[in-house]
């Protein structure tokens, strides 16, 4: 007679019942090619707007630059009372010859970051700076600001020299920048028109700034011509551009 322990024992010790597993498959050669003409549609989807966020996030940086540079020319003004000059001939150490640079651009570097090429004064940064009145001034401008060239210009971020010209009192003057530094900047083809807010009802045609102004041809590196016609500009200024607006 079995017991109840028996029949345990033929319980767990009885044939065991596998469960069948259904056979393993990979993906066919359709499915994969499926997956990656959606995989395609989606970077296509993407990509352009990842490309935008990019371009806004270097117009932004490339507006912060220059809002630093203008920062370090109002400073550079407040301790020398003019603004850098742009037409070629700037300050300069008693120590050393007059330097003679090639445009405006380049002559910022040397106005708000040192005098290149020269450790006379102990201070760390590019080189020997602007003595007035028996003390030396600057830096104006952050030392880590991108430069590029030599002799070096500011750059934006999107590798394009920043341009600087500053008022005569009357007009910008076109030869303070030109296309002979080593990094090649284009300029405008022309300044003063480039300059000047050509939609105001006034038959003058004021300029933007009668100071000095700062400019990048921005993400497409080529500069807008601007007109009274003009109606739009990927450009990049210390101002803002008033352009004529497009009628449906």
């Amino acid at each position: 007679m079995s017991t109840g322990t028996d029949r345990q024992a033929n319980r767990l010790n009885g044939p065991r019942i596998r469960l069948a597993r259904p056979p393993r498959r990979g993906f066919t050669l359709v499915e994969l090619l499926a997956v990656i003409v959606i995989l395609g549609m989606l970077i296509g989807l993407i990509a352009p707007s990842v490309q935008a966020v990019r371009k806004m996030f270097l117009v932004d940086q490339t507006k912060a630059y220059m809002h630093q540079l203008s920062m370090g020319i109002d400073n550079y003004r407040t301790e020398t009372g003019e603004l850098p000059p742009s037409n070629g001939t700037f300050p300069h150490p008693a120590a050393l010859n007059p330097a003679q640079l090639p445009s405006g651009a380049a002559g910022l570097v040397q106005c708000l970051l040192g005098y290149l090429g020269s450790d006379q004064d102990g201070l760390a940064g590019p080189g020997f700076r602007l003595q007035r009145a028996g003390r030396k001034h600057g830096p104006f401008v952050p030392q880590n600001m991108p430069l590029a060239g030599e002799p070096p210009v500011f750059q934006d971020a999107f590798g394009n020299s920043i341009l600087y010209y500053r008022f005569s009192g009357t007009a910008y003057i076109p030869g303070d920048n030109n296309t002979t530094d080593a990094q090649g900047p284009k300029i405008p083809a022309d300044i003063n028109t480039y300059a000047k807010d050509w939609q105001p009802s006034d038959a003058t045609h004021p300029y933007y700034r009668e100071d000095y102004i700062l400019l990048s041809p921005g993400p497409d590196r080529v500069w807008t011509q601007v007109t009274a016609t003009t109606t739009k500009t990927d450009d990049i200024a210390n101002f803002s551009f008033h352009l004529q607006e497009t009628i449906p």
